[in-house]
């Protein structure tokens, strides 16, 4: 491994070495032999500087003539943490739940550190995919995103003039109209009935056109079903911004914060596990494993390829250390 270029900023460590050709196993899959050893050269990087590493992120790795790899790849560097009190801290609740989240938040507050950027941006991350996971479970948003698809193609058949903002400002009433139970829905013909009405400020809504409805009503539904997981939870934000009358960048600045929050309580969990030397067995990250396969029902392979037992095992660790922290706290009945 040969170092060409290093930089630090706020945390955050951005790298380009060289993974020598006799580092990479020549034997087996071409792909898991390239990985491990970009794995590895990353690795020895960390322990040549003595740099503990979070968050690292591979931004190319392009194999040269002569079997080498230049590697270019960012990382957190692991700030330095000053433990407050965790042990036997006391809180007033009336629920477990709110004992917890107040442990956790007082533990919180009494640490001492400078939250790397990076890692506070992986948090974010971590934190829009759940709320975007979150809104897809919302019925009355996936209708929002049906009902908007449905009448903007409608409406573009009866006029090539139309504000996309009234489409929206008309799909978010029907939903409303729909969920307070003004309109029902539960055919194709109740939900062709119920567009209609709609569009007839639009053009004319003969006969002929109902039928025209009722495929592109269909369409869509098939459209759905061909859909990725990833460009429906897109649809279904976009129907959630406009239904909250926000910009992307608004919604981003008021949960913004959570990301900080949960970064510096994940520094505080993995403090307290590195200073009470909490261990994770490998029989515990292989229940770990299973647990996550059998939720999500893949292989065991597919969950240790996908996700890695590395992040599992960090996982549990901190799991381990936040049971420990409240474990030893004091609860005042409210």
């Amino acid at each position: 491994m040969k170092v060409y270029d290093t930089r630090k900023e706020k945390g955050t460590l951005t790298a380009l070495i060289l993974v020598e050709a006799k580092e990479i196993r020549r034997d087996g899959d071409p792909g898991e032999a390239l990985e491990a050893a970009v794995r590895g050269a990353i690795q020895s990087f960390a322990d040549t500087y003595d740099l503990k590493l979070m968050f690292t992120r591979v931004l190319s790795a392009d194999e040269q003539e002569d079997g080498t790899v230049m590697v270019s790849f960012e990382a957190a560097i692991a700030p330095e943490i000053s433990l407050g009190d965790y042990r036997g801290i006391t809180a007033s609740a009336s629920s477990d739940e709110e004992f917890e989240e107040k442990v956790l938040l007082q533990a919180a507050e009494d640490l001492e550190v400078e939250i790397p950027a990076l890692f506070v941006e992986r948090e974010w991350e971590s934190l829009e995919m759940q709320k975007k996971s979150d809104m897809l479970q919302s019925t009355a948003l996936n209708m929002l995103a049906d009902l908007h698809a449905i009448l903007r193609s409608g409406i573009r058949e009866l006029t090539p003039d139309y504000d996309e903002e009234d489409v929206w400002a008309r799909a978010i009433q029907t939903t409303h109209d729909i969920f307070r139970g003004k309109e029902m829905i539960m055919t194709m013909e109740e939900l062709v009935t119920v567009v209609g009405k709609v569009l007839v400020d639009y053009g004319d809504i003969d006969e002929a056109f109902c039928i025209q409805l009722e495929r592109i009503v269909d369409q869509r539904m098939n459209e759905r079903q061909k859909l990725t997981a990833e460009a429906l939870a897109g649809e279904v934000f976009t129907a959630y911004l406009h239904s909250a009358k926000q910009t992307e960048e608004d919604w981003r600045e008021a949960n913004y914060s959570e990301a900080v929050e949960s970064a510096k309580r994940n520094l505080l969990l993995d403090a307290v596990a590195d200073a009470e030397n909490i261990p994770v067995s490998e029989d515990e990250v292989t229940a770990g494993v299973q647990e996550l396969a059998e939720n999500f029902r893949i292989p065991a392979e597919a969950v240790r390829a996908e996700i890695g037992s590395e992040a599992i095992r960090f996982h549990l660790r901190r799991e381990k250390a936040r049971k420990f922290i409240v474990s030893s706290a004091v609860r005042i009945e409210a």
